[in-house]
């Protein structure tokens, strides 16, 4: 025990010490490899303990090939015989398999990340390192649900070290966790109804992190008021953004990770971090995500999300009725208006991560079919049976059947129990709206009393000039569409444009771009990306000015 440093986290020390009383478990060891207070490389190691004969396959990280391993107590395939890219065989030839790799520092000194790869790619500095399990651990194929601890050697002097880790896990919860630290990284913790909430952040983003620990902790009450549940541990890595109003997030078994700038609005982290904490439930503990192209499940595990990010932050009080209706508006919009609303659930699987209207589709129209179901099945049982309780029935179904070794992905699982609740089919909802894509449109009164949803035609919106390949193209304006409205607001090819934008649709809101001129100087243009047709679009307008407990309960649908 004399070389582990529990840094931060009574966890680190309980798995490390369960894993050295029991043979039966697999044990992960991360250890620096550090030259003064600068990072050179992670080595990590996993002991496999399983019967001489074995054939393993194990899934490697994306940045480590087969060729780097080192490997004890077993013989792997030879180089190319192996039949899946990302994997390796192996033949166990002696009771404990231990396979030995590294992850290398990148080299810089940089204390943030970039945006194009800080959530798919581990990110390893000179000074700190931010890697979700699945991104740094060689992970047994078959042995998901095997026992699993996590070690951690000590660290430079100065550094901080935490994982959301808590004791004995699983290897699915290990893949599914994050690994944060560095020379300027810093913990807080607090209670939250007797469970431990820790933030790990960067000292630059301490403000941030001090505000983000105690928003998390009013969410986190309120979500676990929503679903009849005790308090769990939880833990937030927060990782700092090359661009300061960049953002972005991402559930993980027991907290999220949250990639934030210097300069985000509140407005958009706290979205963001009920969201986040949402998927500790959905799809998580509601069946989890298929095996294969859980892309297709985004519509459940991202819209349903949506939907009820809204509804705790108004039911807790950190959004008035007012910030509701514009982040319902403003997903309305970007879905009306997309050119893909009415795109198959395919395509979703295709084209999720490399087309930007493609990407929201799951979440705008997962979230209108979470409000349309909740009314239906509330008209069909009377007022019974709603939603809500469909979500927790199927909490305890997805837990039984995990038990039973059944598996049921969250999006199969969902209308059995809506059928077995409350006698409703869903199957022709989901092949119209999911499989085909045919839009789903709101009633008048799905909000209740005080809000109607009204339909508008507004010019379709036109950045007017390519907006992916500008991006692709470091903000150098590509494909200026000839009189369009960039064009008539005086920009031209090739100019380099600086842009802060959140993806909208929305023609009515001026975009506003920063243009560099030749001398040096950089001026501002802006203008209504206004085009040549139109388009309908829903959108919620409040009847009377003024919002009443009554009025926020009937907003309050999923």
């Amino acid at each position: 025990m004399n070389r582990l440093v529990t840094l931060l986290t009574w966890t680190l020390a309980l798995a490390a010490g369960v894993a050295h009383a029991r043979s039966d478990l697999i044990h992960y060891r991360l250890a620096p490899e550090a030259d003064g207070e600068r990072l050179r490389a992670l080595a990590v190691s996993v002991t496999i303990p399983v019967p001489p004969g074995t054939w393993l396959t194990l899934q490697l990280p994306e940045q480590v090939p087969a060729a780097a391993l080192r490997i004890d107590g077993a013989q792997a395939e030879p180089a190319g015989t192996t039949p899946t890219a990302g994997t390796v065989r192996i033949h166990a030839t002696a009771p404990v398999v231990t396979v030995h790799y590294r992850l290398p520092s990148d080299g810089s000194d940089s204390l943030v990340a970039d945006q194009d790869n800080a959530q798919r790619s581990p990110a390893i500095s000179n000074l700190w390192f931010g890697v979700k399990g699945e991104q740094g651990l060689v992970l047994p194929q078959g042995l998901e649900k095997a026992r699993a601890t996590l070690e951690v050697d000590a660290f430079p002097p100065g550094w901080t070290v935490a994982t959301g880790v808590s004791g004995p896990s699983t290897v699915a919860d290990l893949a599914d966790s994050f690994l944060i630290g560095g020379r300027h990284y810093a913990l807080m913790q607090r209670t939250v109804d007797g469970a431990t909430l820790r933030i790990a952040y960067p000292a630059a983003l301490k403000q941030t992190a001090t505000d983000l620990l105690e928003t998390s902790a009013r969410v986190l009450q309120a979500e676990n008021r929503f679903w009849h549940a005790p308090a769990q541990p939880f833990f937030i890595a927060l990782v700092q953004m090359k661009h300061r109003q960049d953002f972005g997030g991402r559930g993980l078994h027991g907290g999220f990770a949250l990639y934030m700038g210097a300069e985000v609005p509140r407005d958009e982290w706290l979205h963001l971090i009920a969201h986040e904490n949402l998927h500790t439930w959905i799809s998580r503990r509601i069946g989890g995500f298929p095996a294969t192209d859980d892309d297709l499940e985004a519509w459940l595990n991202e819209g349903f999300t949506e939907a009820y990010t809204a509804r705790i932050l108004l039911d807790a009080g950190l959004w008035t009725p007012t910030r509701f209706v514009a982040d319902w508006n403003h997903s309305l919009v970007r879905h009306g208006a997309s050119p893909a609303r009415g795109e198959p659930n395919a395509r979703i699987l295709a084209d999720r991560h490399r087309d930007e209207d493609i990407g929201w589709l799951p979440y705008d129209r997962g979230r209108l079919l979470a409000v349309l179901w909740d009314r239906r099945l509330r008209h069909e049982t009377d007022g019974r049976i709603g939603l809500d309780d469909v979500m927790r029935a199927q909490v305890e179904q997805a837990a039984a059947n995990d038990a039973a070794g059944r598996v049921v992905s969250a999006d199969a699982l969902l209308p059995r129990v809506v059928r077995q609740l409350a006698g409703v089919d869903l199957s022709d909802d989901i092949e119209r709206h999911v499989d085909r894509g045919v839009l789903p449109v709101l009633p008048t009164d799905a909000f209740g009393p005080c809000i109607r949803v009204v339909q508008v035609t507004r010019p379709a919106f036109d950045h007017g000039f390519d907006f992916v390949a500008t991006m692709k193209a470091h903000g150098r304006l590509t494909s200026l569409e000839p009189g369009g409205p960039a064009e008539r607001a005086g920009l031209r090819e090739g100019d380099r444009l600086h842009v802060d934008e959140v993806y909208s649709n929305d023609s009515s809101i001026a975009l506003t771009y920063g243009v560099d001129n030749p001398d040096g100087t950089r001026r501002l243009v802006s203008y209504r990306p206004e085009g040549r047709g139109v388009v309908t679009i829903q959108q919620l307008e409040p009847v009377s000015t003024s919002m009443d407990d009554r009025c926020v309960q009937g907003m309050a649908t999923p």
